[in-house]
């Protein structure tokens, strides 16, 4: 009787550790705005870094876009805005994002 109370208990523990580990998901982020940030923390003139092209302009624009490497250069970090939940968020990015950006949520 023992060795099932025993047994029971370990399963009812491993219960609660599967369903601590399923709190968190993986969602995503609307990127609302990227602002292109030099050394110092200022941000690099917006010509630098024109608007993202929008799916209607093409796979051209968007390529013309994504390589301008004399932007690239100017910018240590990206200022990247993003909506989730209603609410807009910012975070500091080593590169420019998507459309969206990964966010993991805890859910309680």
């Amino acid at each position: 009787m023992t060795g099932w109370r025993a047994a029971l208990i370990a399963l009812a523990g491993l219960g609660a550790a599967v369903s601590a580990a399923a709190a968190e998901m993986l969602v995503q982020g609307e990127v609302i705005d990227v602002v292109p940030v030099a050394a110092g923390g200022r941000a690099v003139a917006n010509d630098c870094h024109p608007p993202r092209p929008r799916p209607e302009d093409g796979l051209v624009a968007l390529l013309g876009w994504d390589l301008r490497a004399s932007c690239r250069a100017a910018a240590n970090a990206y200022r990247v805005y993003y909506r989730w939940d209603g609410r807009t968020y910012s975070r500091l990015m080593p590169e420019p994002p998507g459309d969206t950006v990964p966010l993991r949520v805890r859910v309680e």
